[in-house]
């Protein structure tokens, strides 16, 4: 019996694998079926028929292709052959010597430094050697070398881009950075002689006219920053504008701004702000153009386009920095005594050595001291006015009776000598010998352009009034806030 199962058992083994292989061979015989029925069918034999057909399609595809090339020879033979230009150029033509490049003027400029001798600071402009001593020789011809300060400028242009050829040098200024001219050193010759001649005068840099319209937001100089300048353009602007306006007081947001100015410039960099040429407000409180101009023997003057002087004929205040501490009056309590007094004058409350400026154009009469008055400078205007600044600290330099001063002029500096309790300036102005208040004569109208000087005036007003147009189209800085 269990021999039977055992032998039941091995067929059934046998049996598994047997069906195993069957199920492979049908997966074969079905994929080589399904391969046949879907494989291209054989070509087959063309026709007489189909032949005829393909050789006569074939013939008139060749036809189409022929007129086609034909075509195209056609228009290619019509078409005008390209024109060649030959250059012809004569023996006469040609310069024997070769052209010489014209020489680029190049500048660089530097700044003395403390302790520093001219010799070092041209050394930092490759002036060495034969070139250096040449310099420093006809400089010592009209100054002494010894007593350049620091922040001196030197500005040197060459006529050769190459850093180190001091023979290129053409010429040298030497001079202030921030204000004044200085000496100006220029080459005699060109064919390798290194001799120079000195002369006084001369921007340690070249000019370039400049225009401007900036919003007002904040005081003057804080709008100026804003519109990418700042202090030292604002302190030229300020005394054209106080002639109109009180900056203290008189700017609204939303004023605007033009200005016309000469730069000073050293290739890139920024020297100084050496002129303002017209100053453009348009405000709140007022609006005007006010166009520079030198006239009556070089003495400076604000126009109006058409020639009336904008500016009142005495400045508005004699301090820039200061602010009125006590008016004209015929009755006040006096400080010191203690006891009712006229007060004939104005009182501008400023630190000690704060600059005075002359209210106007005239000839000092005294510069002296009294018990009461303490320094004092008296200048008269005219034939009728005359101005006295009090109670001074010191004098200007070189200032003395008979000395002509300009409308803006530095006549002394605040102080608090003779009778006072602080530093201040008191200022009083007589008409025909009689006191008058000060802020009377703010209102007297300045001179206007002398008819000999009308046809130079309309022409130079004609180019400043040109670029202050040009910047109506532009809101460059005009929306600074």
């Amino acid at each position: 019996m269990r021999q039977r199962t055992a032998i039941a058992g091995q067929r059934r083994s046998r049996a598994i694998p047997s069906l195993g292989a069957t199920l492979v061979v049908l997966v074969v015989v079905a994929a080589n079926w399904w391969w046949f029925l879907s494989a291209d069918p054989e070509p087959q034999p063309l026709g007489q028929i189909e032949r005829l057909q393909a050789m006569q399609d074939q013939a008139v595809e060749a036809e189409h292709y022929a007129v086609e090339r034909q075509a195209r020879s056609a228009v290619a033979a019509a078409a005008p052959a390209p024109k060649t230009v030959a250059a012809q150029v004569s023996a006469a033509e040609v310069n024997e010597e070769p052209a010489r490049p014209v020489p680029v003027p190049v500048s660089r400029s530097t700044v003395i430094g403390s302790g520093e001798s001219l010799e070092v600071a041209l050394g930092r402009l490759f002036i060495y050697g034969e070139a250096a001593r040449e310099v420093v020789t006809a400089y010592r011809s009209v100054r002494n070398p010894r007593l350049l300060r620091a922040g001196e400028r030197l500005w040197a242009q060459f006529e050769s881009a190459s850093p180190m050829d001091p023979h290129a040098l053409m010429q040298l200024v030497v001079a202030p950075g921030r204000s004044g001219e200085g000496v100006t050193l220029t080459r005699k010759g060109h064919d390798g002689e290194l001799s120079f001649d000195a002369r006084e005068g001369g921007l340690p840099g070249s000019l370039s006219r400049q225009a401007l319209r900036c919003g007002i937001s904040g005081s003057l100089t804080a709008s100026l920053t804003r519109c990418g300048h700042g202090a030292g353009l604002a302190h030229l602007i300020a005394p054209v504008l106080e002639g109109r306006l009180d900056l203290s007081r008189d700017l609204r947001p939303g004023d605007e701004l033009r200005v016309v100015y000469d730069e000073l410039v050293a290739g890139e960099e920024h020297v100084r702000y050496e002129t303002v040429l017209a100053v453009a407000w348009k405000g709140a409180i007022d609006s005007f153009t006010a166009l520079r101009f030198a006239h009556e023997g070089n003495s400076v003057g604000w126009f109006d386009p058409a020639g009336r002087s904008i500016e009142p004929m005495f400045l508005r205040r004699p301090v820039r920095d200061g602010h009125m501490s006590s008016p004209f009056s015929l009755a006040r309590m006096h400080p010191v005594l203690h006891k009712l007094m006229p007060h004939l004058g104005v009182d501008y409350a400023a630190p000690t050595g704060t600059p005075v400026l002359a209210i106007a154009d005239g000839r000092v009469l005294t510069r002296g001291r009294g018990p009461v008055a303490g320094k004092v400078v008296r200048v008269q205007h005219g034939r009728n006015y005359r101005s006295e600044y009090l109670h001074l600290s010191r004098f200007a330099r070189g200032l003395k009776p008979g000395s002509r001063v300009t409308k803006g002029q530095v006549v002394g500096f605040v102080g608090s000598t003779g009778r006072s309790t602080g530093p201040h300036l008191h200022l009083a102005v007589k008409k025909a010998g009689r006191h008058i208040d000060p802020l009377e004569v703010v209102a007297l109208e300045g001179t206007p352009v002398a008819p000999r000087d009308r046809k130079a005036f309309e022409q130079q007003a004609e180019d400043v009034l040109r670029l202050l147009e040009a910047l109506d189209s532009s809101k460059t800085n005009a929306d600074a806030s």
